[in-house]
């Protein structure tokens, strides 16, 4: 039997490392492929805080840098969790202002975040491709404005009083004045779940009574800033938040301020229609 020669196995041995190298790349594109489906696959629909979106329609510019499509196209947020872009359909989940939405075959996610401010959503997005995306939605000027309802303006105020409070601040809310108790309580609450929601801490209205009432502060009712900065810095809070709704119909509004307990400066305000 003829035996090969040494430029006949270097030959073969070039072509096997050649060949497994192939199968690597191969295996590696496909698994990178299948860990963005399978990362993304099964988002599902909470149903918390969805009315910011809800029933809204947008209008997506998206770009990638490395290669993939560039252009816009129309979004809709629909109820339950469903969203339609362009002619595909997503899931879409909500926490705060942070929004993730996938396509219901896994091909792409997004994740960006809702200025209520500007209202435009920004963000960036991967396809099982590999190709990134950054892109940015406008409101439609038919859409129906992002969080409608009392809920909606409750949660804008609660984004626009604390947007320079540091992460992690412990908040309490002295007072909110209206002329119905019911309807104190209500913003109260929302506005704590809100806050809490957004990484804050909330001092817990138990402890504010208990200091109002050590303190012959009055149980109820407004109190002067520096009363209500005391209140809070007793109870354990780095800011407190007051507030009252005033006006009549259109012209109703709530209006909340944020006090620095050490200082009783005011460190930030929201005015919003109710």
């Amino acid at each position: 039997m003829e035996k090969f020669g040494s430029k006949k196995y270097f030959s073969l041995l070039i072509l096997l490392i050649f060949l497994c190298q192939a199968c690597v790349s191969t295996t590696t594109s496909a698994t990178s492929a299948t860990s963005v489906q399978n990362r993304w696959v099964g988002i599902t629909y909470n149903g918390e805080n969805t009315y910011l979106l809800e029933g809204t329609s947008w209008l997506n510019h998206y770009d990638s840098p490395n290669g993939g499509n560039s252009g816009s196209s129309n979004v809709e947020f629909r109820s339950g969790g469903r969203m339609r872009v362009f002619d595909s359909d997503y899931t879409w989940q909500r926490e705060g202002n942070n929004i993730k939405f996938v396509r219901n075959d896994g091909w792409s996610h997004y994740e960006g975040t809702y200025d209520p401010v500007s209202r435009r959503i920004t963000g960036h997005g991967l396809n099982s491709s590999n190709f990134r995306f950054s892109f940015t939605m406008e409101l439609l000027p038919n859409s129906p404005i992002p969080g409608g309802g009392i809920e909606g303006a409750l949660a804008r105020a609660a984004t626009e009083v604390s947007e320079n409070f540091t992460r992690n601040s412990r908040l309490a809310i002295v007072y909110i004045t209206t002329q119905e108790r019911g309807t104190t309580e209500f913003i109260i609450g929302e506005l704590e779940h809100i806050l809490r929601r957004q990484g804050f801490f909330i001092v817990d209205r138990t402890e504010l009574n208990r200091v109002r009432a050590e303190q012959q502060f009055g149980m109820t009712g407004e109190v002067d800033d520096n009363t209500a900065a005391r209140i809070g810095h007793i109870a354990g809070a780095s800011i407190v938040i007051t507030g009252r709704v005033d006006g009549d119909g259109n012209l109703r509004r709530l209006r909340l301020r944020a006090l620095d307990t050490t200082s009783a400066q005011v460190v930030g305000t929201a005015s919003e229609r109710l």
